[in-house]
């Protein structure tokens, strides 16, 4: 089970497969730069290569031959080969011959009879041509011998020729038009598994897969198609990336370029192949792609956080302005009980909007999140209902330990990991079922904790159980890996179990599954329970009776609907009141009545001068004036913490009167 990579994570994994893709690239220039070279030796060598049939018939000649013979390689196409020799050498020529076919290979010298009756000193060096098991005639290439007679130096140049194709890390081959393989290099076996016995009995689609045989016949198709065009010359070779099958069954990925043999009427009498195995590069590319997704949704979320950021801080300062008139008419007005009853749900209805707001902040900013001490039945109570009025095809049972000890949890986040969890159940119940979710307190001894890798201590576990069509065993390693989805394209991102997972692990917990194809999925979620003593809410007493502060405050914010409330709220609780709706109006207020002034309540974004400046400016005036930060992000968010250290407290928006109270002590 692994946690989703952070940004910078991804940004380096990126960096490094393009680095190693820059050097497979590398790599590929140098073996096409070999394969122009082995082409260009061929094309501008001195040598003679030609094919004879079993008869002895020449099937292949190139151009060179006609230098040695005097007739071009078309004439000489179909003739005997005994009609070329030197009537002395022909009975040593032919054992040669016979020996060839027999699997004998060895270079051999002769002389070779011209048009005109002129003899040139020849030597040759062949080997059998194979098709499917059987030797269908003998491939070679001869060149003339100087008259020094330094044979030595020729066999070595022959020998480098041989080299080439014997020693290459590409496979060499060649089909006939009936896609046989009539000749393979040695490469071939190691990278395909297959003697080059084995091979020479196959056809090159013995060794593709399906898609793979589509694509080599739609590109000789169109390949033999074009050959009679006037531009053929730019189209007789091709280059394709494809799947091949290794013997054992497995697939691997092939660049092939393709060109054919042709005979003397310059039409397609074979296939010549030129292929490397690209299994690595491929493997990189993927994970390079993979890893770039994975680096967009990062910056994506990243780019959700920053907007989630200020929706939450302007939709708090609404909530703020609610919940301000709200406290105020309570305390005021002394209404009648039905009143005050609607008056509650309004208070009740803005703690559920700031959730809310908390809850999409920390969805798209996964590291953000306040731990404070929650009744966890209560947070299973309220996910289970939503969830089961959107879902009436699921049966959900309920079976919570009553004296549970509250858990230290972010209530926003915990409650997205059950969704997410319910949501994966329902999607293993597409006809309906049964979710049964219960609670229990357990202890986790050294050994158990070793297992779930979390520390030993109390833990609160929450179990969550479908009738669904469980998990192959094959999955349930991989379903808390980011982006593993066994869902079709567009039908899941395989983010939700390993957000779910990701946030738990934050809370000091962990998340394990047991499941059973065909038998359901039982998630246990672990949460760690803080001693005793603080396992009680450390929310401030609604409705507490407030008494009122002789102190005057500064009030730095630069939202109306704050400013209209907030000093309403002060001066209820018996404060003065100076108000600024900047930085810089702040600081001139404080320099001018910094003698009276006992505390600076200040918003965290204003415009003009910024938090920390702020601050700053106020403690070199007074070092000993309190200041509290005043904001609708959450105590947890990255910039909030950097501020907290230099201030003597934080007050969450929106706030009550009795929060505010709490503040001012």
């Amino acid at each position: 089970m692994s946690v989703q990579p952070t940004y910078d994570e991804l940004r380096h994994r990126v960096r490094d497969l393009e680095n190693e893709l820059a050097s497979y690239r590398k790599i590929n220039e140098t073996l096409q730069e070999q394969e122009a070279l082995f082409q260009g030796l061929i094309k501008n060598s001195h040598l003679a290569f030609f094919t004879l049939n079993c008869e002895g018939c020449f099937t292949y000649a190139n151009s060179i031959i006609s230098r040695f013979s005097g007739l071009s390689a078309a004439e000489i196409i179909g003739r005997p080969f005994e009609n070329f020799i030197c009537p002395e050498d022909l009975p040593r020529i032919k054992k040669f011959m016979a020996g060839n076919l027999e699997g004998l290979c060895r270079p051999y010298d002769f002389r070779i009879k011209a048009s005109d009756g002129s003899l040139t000193h020849m030597l040759s060096f062949t080997s059998p041509i194979i098709r499917a098991g059987e030797k269908i005639g003998i491939g070679g290439a001869m060149t003339d011998i100087p008259t020094d007679g330094n044979h030595l130096s020729l066999l070595r140049n022959a020998d480098r020729y041989r080299l080439l194709v014997e020693k290459s890390k590409d496979i060499l081959c060649t089909l006939d038009m009936e896609l046989n393989f009539t000749f393979v290099s040695p490469s071939a076996s190691t990278i395909f598994g297959y003697a080059t016995d084995e091979l020479m009995q196959l056809k090159i689609t013995d060794i593709l897969p399906e898609e793979s045989i589509s694509v080599a016949a739609q590109d000789l198709s169109q390949a033999i198609r074009v050959d009679s065009l006037p531009q053929k010359d730019d189209l007789r070779s091709g280059n394709l990336e494809m799947k091949a099958r290794h013997k054992d069954g497995h697939c691997i990925w092939i660049e092939v370029k393709r060109s054919f043999l042709r005979g003397s009427d310059d039409q397609p009498t074979g296939i010549v192949i030129i292929a490397r195995d690209i299994s690595k590069r491929k493997l990189a590319e993927s994970q390079k792609e993979q890893l770039e997704k994975q680096l967009f949704h990062a910056q994506k979320m990243e780019a959700l956080g920053t907007l989630a950021g200020g929706i939450v801080h302007d939709f708090n300062n609404i909530l703020t302005g609610i919940q301000g008139y709200t406290s105020l008419i309570l305390v005021e007005s002394q209404p009648d009980e039905h009143t005050c009853q609607r008056i509650k749900n309004i208070e009740h209805y803005v703690e559920r909007g700031a959730e809310l707001a908390g809850q999409l902040l920390g969805f798209a900013r996964e590291d953000s999140h306040q731990l404070l001490p929650c009744d966890l039945n209560e947070i299973i109570r309220e996910s289970a209902d939503i969830f089961g009025r959107s879902k009436r095809e699921i049966t959900i049972s309920l079976c919570l330990e009553p004296q549970l000890p509250c858990a230290e949890t972010d209530r926003g986040q915990l409650e997205q990991v059950l969704l997410n969890i319910f949501v994966n159940a329902w999607q293993a119940m597409p006809q309906g079922g049964e979710l049964e979710i219960s609670s229990f307190r357990k202890t986790i001894v050294l050994r158990q904790a070793k297992v779930l890798n979390i520390n030993p201590a109390e833990y609160a576990v929450i179990s969550i159980k479908d009738s669904g069509c469980g998990i192959k065993d094959e999955h349930l390693s991989r379903i808390f890996e980011p982006f593993f989805s066994t869902k079709e394209k567009g039908h899941g991102t395989g983010l939700g179990l390993a957000s779910a997972y990701g946030i738990i692990k934050k809370h000091g917990g962990t998340i394990t599954v047991k499941s059973k194809e065909g038998q359901g999925s039982t998630f246990f979620i672990y949460l760690p329970l803080p001693p005793e003593s603080a396992s009680t809410s450390t929310n401030p007493q609604k409705n507490a009776a407030i008494e009122p502060r002789d102190i005057t405050v500064l009030l730095a914010d630069d939202e109306d609907m704050v400013m209209q409330v907030a000093p309403e709220m002060l001066k209820h609780l018996g404060c003065r009141v100076i108000t600024a709706t900047s930085g810089d109006q702040a600081l001139e207020a404080f320099r001018h009545h910094s003698d009276e002034i006992d505390m600076a309540i200040i918003d965290m974004v204003m415009p003009g001068m910024q938090p920390d400046q702020l601050i700053e400016g106020l403690r070199n005036i007074n070092p000993a004036v309190k200041i509290i930060l005043s904001s609708g992000y959450g105590r947890d968010e990255t910039t909030v913490k950097a501020l907290l250290d230099r201030c003597d407290g934080f007050i969450q928006k929106p706030f009550r009167l009795e929060t505010l109270t709490a503040v001012l002590e």
